[in-house]
């Protein structure tokens, strides 16, 4: 997978304790991130894939701002040589983002399909729009009062023209009277739109001064973080080479076998190979070595 090095887009969504001040993206910006979300979604369709957990989280920047879908740990595809669309009657997703027809299909035990995507698609549109989300985080899909009226305003507080029909069209409850699938093409707030090129990644990203003035910001937190890690990462991982360097030992004396300096420098040199910069891995200890880097990224992190 290509590098992302400009992390995900929730910075730009809803405010929260961890995001008390979200960046707020211009109508433009907002409207190119929906043309390529939608992109993708319509190419996972073709593709007969039900994705099931798009959120802002699972959307990141590329190092050109383009954006790019992860995380298909949730998602179902049909087998080949199936009919039909893929549909499920599992409950998935994340509250706040799912369709209500995925959050009470339990008690409907009615299959759902592609429409519930785009009600997603459609919450994260409002969210980067508004700062908030337009049910709630958590839903109930019981009465409409629980949709908030957004204001849908560009940066200089003019009303952004055709959105919130469009986004109304997206949150429909009904999944037959969605929209959703090609319709999206169709939509005036897309106008004009070429969509070869935004499905081949070559319209040109209005993201790039966001990007920059985010990365010119975090550049030197990114570098101690990264530093403080990689130093308490080796520390761990030559504590444990040196256990594995006196255990070897050990063992062979007990076995009664003679040790010369030749032997205890190759057995030293063994036990070196856990301590490898960059997540290049070369030992037996690979897994340990891999779990020890991300425990002492999430505790930097979290300092």
């Amino acid at each position: 997978m290509d590098t992302c090095p400009n992390g995900d887009l929730s910075r730009f969504g809803r405010r929260s304790e961890r995001n008390p001040s979200p960046t707020s993206l211009t109508a433009e910006q907002q409207r190119f991130v929906g043309l390529e979300t939608a992109a993708v979604l319509l190419y996972l369709h073709e593709k007969r894939v039900l994705y099931r957990d798009l959120k802002l989280e699972n959307m990141l920047l590329d190092a050109q701002g383009h954006v790019r879908l992860i995380d298909f740990g949730v998602s179902k595809q049909e087998k080949e040589g199936a009919e039909g669309p893929t549909t499920s009657t599992a409950v998935c997703g994340t509250n706040g983002y799912m369709a209500p027809e995925v959050y009470k299909v339990e008690d409907t035990r009615q299959a759902y399909s592609y429409s519930c995507d785009w009600f997603s698609y459609g919450v994260c549109l409002y969210e980067l729009c508004e700062h908030e989300m337009p049910f709630g985080a958590e839903p109930e899909y019981e009465s409409l009062d629980e949709y908030r009226q957004p204001t849908l305003v560009d940066e200089s507080g003019t009303e952004v023209p055709f959105l919130y029909d469009f986004l109304a069209g997206l949150l429909d409850w009904d999944p037959a009277s969605r929209t959703s699938g090609d319709t999206i093409k169709q939509q005036t707030y897309f106008d004009p739109a070429d969509w070869e090129l935004v499905g081949r990644g070559r319209m040109q990203s209005p993201m790039v001064s966001v990007l920059v003035k985010q990365d010119a910001n975090t550049r030197e937190q990114r570098q101690s973080r990264a530093a403080v890690a990689d130093k308490l990462s080796s520390e761990i991982a030559r504590s444990l080479a040196s256990s594995q360097k006196d255990s070897e030992l050990a063992a062979a004396a007990d076995d009664g076998d003679l040790v010369d300096d030749t032997r205890a420098e190759e057995l030293a040199e063994k036990a070196n190979l856990m301590h490898v910069d960059n997540w290049e891995f070369v030992s037996e200890h690979a897994l340990a070595r891999e779990y020890v880097m991300s425990a002492a990224t999430d505790l930097v992190s979290s300092l």
